[in-house]
Formats: C-alpha cells, structure tokens, sequence
C-alpha cells in the first residue's frame, strides 16, 4: 500500500464498486451458461462429459468474476 499513498478514498471505492459489478456480470453469465449445458444434457446429444465442460466453463467465468473481484477491492 506504500505506492498508493495520497490516492483519494473514492478511488478504491469505485474500484470496489467495479469489481462488484463484474463479479455479478461473470456470476450471471455463469449461471446462463450453466442452464445451457443443462438444457444441452436433457435434451440435446451431449453427455455427461459435455456437461461436465460446460460446467467447468461456467466455473472458469466464476472464477475469474472471483479473481477480479478480489483485486479491485484490494484486499491483498
């Protein structure tokens, strides 16, 4: 924290704020891409595996939603 001295408070809320909002953003478009691959196993050709890697890619997005999140809140 000894570089960002003297930057004003506001600053990291809104960063706080904006990691916020991408964290919902990635969490949404997780759970739509989640719901795909749900629809694509009921009712599509794919298996078990195909859902299995939509979920890993739902996962990838929450993850990354997660890792920005964390970042812009500065709470490392």
């Amino acid at each position: 924290m000894y570089i960002l001295e003297g930057v004003p408070l506001r600053v990291f809320q809104m960063l706080a704020r904006l990691g916020d909002v991408i964290y919902s953003v990635g969490c949404i478009v997780a759970a739509a891409i989640l719901a795909l691959g749900v629809f694509d196993y009921w009712f599509g050709q794919g298996g078990l595996v195909v859902l299995i890697s939509w979920m890993a890619l739902a996962a990838a997005l929450w993850l990354v939603g997660e890792t920005i999140r964390y970042i812009l809140t500065a709470r490392w």
